[in-house]
């Protein structure tokens, strides 16, 4: 019975329509003797191979330019990869760009309304001010009047005077005025 073991084949490169690949019977590699069968295939398929077949042998140059392809064809993809990824962050930080433009022209404007609006305020409320000075100004004066016109006799409080203040000054004089008096005749 015959086993795998029984014949050794022998592959060398296909350099021909119609390639040879020589089979070794075990009879045939017990009579050389296994170290001088090894020698004659080395002699004969490696140390001794025609042109043809020197060419279509994978040698180590071979196998590291196929690495080398592989390689390059690897990186040639995460450059694709990482270009695509490059252009989708250029297009966000585009938009996020013209987001925070946005967002800082609406504050600027925000400012400069909100300086303008304080200013604006505060110009009316120094108008207010200057006015209320102006009207309590003129209620002194127009209450100093009455009082020396009189001289302390027969003051009476204004009570149409629009002032709470100087309604409640007038009041009080009148009442000081008439208190005094009433000392003076007992």
């Amino acid at each position: 019975m015959k086993t795998p073991w029984d014949s050794v084949h022998v592959f060398i490169p296909i350099v021909s329509p119609k390639p040879f690949h020589p089979i070794y019977t075990y009879d045939d590699i017990y009579r050389m003797g296994r170290k001088d069968f090894i020698a004659g295939l080395l002699q004969a398929h490696c140390r001794s191979m025609h042109s043809e077949e020197r060419k279509a042998f994978l040698t180590v140059d071979d196998v590291i330019g196929i690495r080398a392809q592989y390689h390059i064809a690897q990186l040639t993809q995460q450059c694709k990869s990482q270009s695509a990824e490059i252009s989708r962050l250029r297009t966000d930080a585009k938009e996020q760009l013209q987001i925070i433009k946005a967002v800082s022209d609406e504050l600027e404007q925000f400012k400069s309304n909100s300086s303008e609006k304080q200013i604006q305020e505060y110009e009316e409320f120094l108008a207010a001010s200057m006015a209320e000075t102006d009207s309590l100004k003129k209620g002194i004066s127009s209450l100093s009047e009455r009082l020396f016109s009189t001289m302390g006799t027969g003051f009476r409080p204004d009570d149409t005077e629009s002032i709470p203040i100087l309604q409640e000054l007038s009041h009080a004089i009148y009442t000081v005025l008439a208190n005094a008096s009433s000392r003076k005749q007992r």
